[in-house]
């Protein structure tokens, strides 16, 4: 898998944000273990980061 940075991956959250059949995407660091998925369901947006922090925040 290619890495892009940080910038790079703030437009490709935006522009699947807007995109339709998309529902959730997966962003993994260099460190294996850490990892952050953003998934769009019908009445919100939920991330979940697993790693130094681990946590769920609906949006």
């Amino acid at each position: 898998m290619k890495s892009i940075n940080v910038k790079q991956a703030e437009r490709l959250v935006k522009a699947l944000a807007k995109a339709g059949p998309v529902t959730k995407v997966t962003l993994l660091t260099r460190k294996k273990d850490r990892q952050l998925t953003i998934e769009r369901g019908t009445a919100a947006v939920v991330i979940d980061e697993r790693g130094f922090y681990t946590g769920q925040i609906s949006l």
